[in-house]
């Protein structure tokens, strides 16, 4: 069985996940920063059954998400990992019953999307987590389809035309990088120096009257909204520190107070079952 690339590029950077599936189930993670035209080989993958189409890769091109199927107590489940380019390990992990790409991966800002009650922190990286809700927009997609491409070609930065065949990648049909002899090989996670995921290197900011006007400055749509079912879909997608913020300026009397209350204390049992996993696992 000849190898195959699932190429997936990142919104904001010119770096492109390089998903190399070799038989069915063993996979090799690479990055190519398009810019230098340089291809990092990082860690595989052995066993695992995953479509190489539903991964997605972070706007700025640090992250990667996945998930692969699992057979557990009679029925196929799936469980999702998001890791540092390129490697598999784990700095977050859902555990059985995850769920499937829509409810894994990265929001239009960046954030990470994800079912707080599954998930599982791994890693020394923070990152902020906003709920997944069904009526939101879907995560964007970072998958490099070539067969609904016009001309089954996608044209990079460099205005380059890319095709890929049988495990080579071409640029205007020259070969750009050639894995059609790569072999397994035990790697270690690779650790760039001085690494910042965006967002990911701000610390939390201590909880002043400062803090909750800005909070209050990126939440305007909630002060707008009167009905209560629309009220919690939205307050549901919030980083908890706006919800907190809420709470504070929110009247007594008020109706939304009750729902703010109730979403904060569901948020703070979804992080005493995170402890309780991460010790099980």
């Amino acid at each position: 069985m000849s190898p195959k690339l699932f190429l997936h590029k990142a919104r904001d950077a010119p770096i492109v996940a390089i998903l190399r599936r070799s038989e069915k189930t063993n996979w090799e993670l690479i990055k190519w920063d398009i810019s230098t035209d340089t291809f990092t080989e990082g860690q595989w993958l052995l066993g695992k059954t995953m479509n190489g189409k539903y991964p997605l890769l972070s706007p700025d091109g640090q992250l990667f998400s996945y998930h692969y199927d699992i057979y557990h107590k009679g029925d196929w489940s799936s469980e999702g990992v998001v890791s540092l380019l390129p490697n598999f390990t784990a700095l977050y992990f859902c555990g059985d019953h995850c769920g499937n790409w829509e409810e894994i991966g990265f929001g239009e800002d960046g954030s990470l999307v994800f079912e707080p009650t599954r998930l599982v922190k791994k890693g020394d990286l923070e990152l902020p987590i906003r709920r997944y809700n069904k009526d939101l927009p879907e995560v964007p997609r970072s998958y490099i389809d070539f067969e609904e491409l016009d001309g089954h070609f996608w044209v990079d930065p460099k205005g380059r035309k890319i095709t890929t065949k049988d495990g080579i990648l071409y640029g205007n049909g020259k070969v750009l990088y050639d894995t059609t002899a790569h072999v397994f090989e035990a790697r270690k996670p690779i650790v760039e120096r001085n690494v910042k995921i965006g967002w990911s290197a701000k610390k939390p900011e201590p909880k002043t009257l400062n803090t909750i006007a800005e909070s209050i400055k990126e939440t305007p749509r909630l002060a707008s909204i009167h009905d209560p079912v629309e009220f919690q879909k939205i307050l549901e997608t919030r980083y908890e520190s706006e919800v907190e913020a809420w709470l504070q300026l929110e009247s007594k009397e008020s109706w939304k107070r009750p729902l703010i209350q109730a979403e904060l204390k569901n948020r703070h049992l979804q992080k005493k079952i995170q402890a309780l996993e991460a010790e099980l696992w």
